[in-house]
């Protein structure tokens, strides 16, 4: 071979190698790229299934604890009752016999606040007795006599507080 010639087939063959060199690096490099996109998928996958996961615990959690909620509330307050129809007729009577004392004790506060004293005929009709009436220096005072028929430990009214009391 000439020079010329042998010139020109070193340059041939390290341009070769060169790109030999070349496509080895991109080759590595497409690799490192592959490589990366595959952790990174490996790692959203990852992700995503415990996120799953954590999202399952707390469905679990927060259902166990309407559980809870409804059993505690189930024992607190009790199994659902119906009432019979004479039940509810008795609490029908209970609590009209109660309005209708309460009226009473406001019209004994209207006579207070006029400062009168309430006559005897002002009573609740289930007491079968007066109201008690006590007199103090600067006050007056009309009490239920027998409030535990209504279900109260007291009820009365005062001319310096001219609302009816009903005490439990």
């Amino acid at each position: 071979m000439c020079a010329q010639c042998a010139q020109s087939s070193a340059v041939a063959e390290a341009v070769a190698a060169r790109a030999k060199k070349v496509d080895r690096l991109e080759q590595m490099l497409e690799d490192g790229r592959r490589q990366q996109d595959e952790m990174v998928t490996g790692m959203r996958a990852a992700r995503k299934a415990k996120d799953d996961r954590w999202a399952i615990i707390q469905s679990v959690i927060a259902g166990l604890a309407f559980i809870g909620m409804g059993f505690q509330l189930y024992f607190s307050m009790g199994p659902p009752s119906v009432l019979s129809v004479e039940e509810v007729r008795a609490l029908e009577q209970a609590e009209a016999r109660l309005n209708q004392c309460v009226q009473v004790f406001w019209q004994i506060a209207e006579v207070l606040k006029n400062d009168r004293v309430p006559d005897a005929s002002l009573s609740c009709p289930e007491a079968g007795a007066p109201n008690i009436v006590t007199r103090t220096d600067e006050d007056i005072i009309v009490t239920h006599p027998r409030p535990e028929l209504l279900g109260y430990a007291q009820i009365y009214v005062t001319r310096s507080n001219p609302i009816p009391m009903l005490i439990n």
